[in-house]
């Protein structure tokens, strides 16, 4: 009867409604009550957000020391940046952090959900809880030959993903996702998705990592990984093919070609 379990007991029928996994305690912490962290723009330091805030793709786009969620920046915002950074992000650092987490992380606000209805959210690495905002929104209208997932009535056309699986490379390629393959799954269909709405431009690190949302310090591991996922989708040609302006960052060093007998 107290007045935190009927908070929990809000959140478990929206998780029940519209996911598959437990509801339990724990999931319910990871989902709500972990705070939000944030990677400053001009330090690259992280900084760790209240609990109670919401952070959205365009902040952290331009977060700096200092910015509360509603876009005001201290005047002291140079002193922000010279305050250390919290001894833990160093831990994230650490290839095996991921395997200590108690209960998987899930990520909201995912410009994937609109392609990914016929899909439960968690099953694909999206918190159940942002179901309600997203059941009325519509996946932008695209050539057939650009749809990026495949839905649950039909075959499995060229460039599709299997948005609820590993594929066999992807399991060689990232075993530290085996037991969380759940959290990849999010990553690489948010990579998926932002190239397929505009495969005219680059996918970089820049333009995806505002995009991994999640509560909790996952988030700065996952962001530290983005760099792997997107180079092992751009390898394949999944991403990142076709007539486009490399960044100055890319370098292709020419190959040695064997002479002519």
């Amino acid at each position: 009867h107290k007045d935190g379990y009927a908070v929990f007991a809000l959140w478990k029928r929206k998780w029940s409604t519209y996911g598959t996994t437990d509801p339990n305690i724990k999931a319910f912490m990871m989902d709500t009550m972990l705070p939000y962290w944030a990677q400053c723009t001009q330090c690259q330091k992280w900084r760790q957000m209240s609990k109670d805030s919401n952070i959205s793709p365009d902040f952290l786009k331009k977060y700096v020391c200092g910015m509360s969620t509603s876009g005001i920046t201290k005047s002291s915002q140079t002193n922000a940046c010279d305050s250390p950074e919290d001894y833990r992000v160093e831990y994230t650092k650490d290839y095996n952090w991921i395997t200590q987490l108690i209960a998987p992380p899930y990520l909201k606000n995912s410009p994937a959900f609109p392609f990914l209805s016929s899909y439960f959210p968690d099953c694909v690495g999206m918190s159940a809880t942002d179901m309600e905002v997203f059941s009325q929104s519509k996946a932008p209208d695209m050539p057939a030959y650009l749809s990026p997932f495949v839905t649950s009535d039909q075959s499995e056309p060229a460039r599709c993903f299997q948005p609820g699986a590993m594929d066999e490379l992807e399991q060689a390629e990232f075993p530290e996702f085996s037991k969380i393959p759940t959290l990849y799954l999010a990553i690489r269909n948010i990579c998926v998705t932002l190239w397929n709405l505009n495969p005219k431009k680059w996918l970089s690190h820049e333009r995806c990592g505002p995009f991994i949302i999640c509560r909790g310090m996952t988030r700065i591991w996952c962001i530290n990984s983005l760099s792997n996922v997107l180079w092992h989708l751009t390898r394949r040609g999944l991403i990142n093919f076709g007539l486009l302006s490399l960044p100055k960052e890319i370098d292709f060093m020419p190959k040695d070609v064997l002479p002519q007998v």
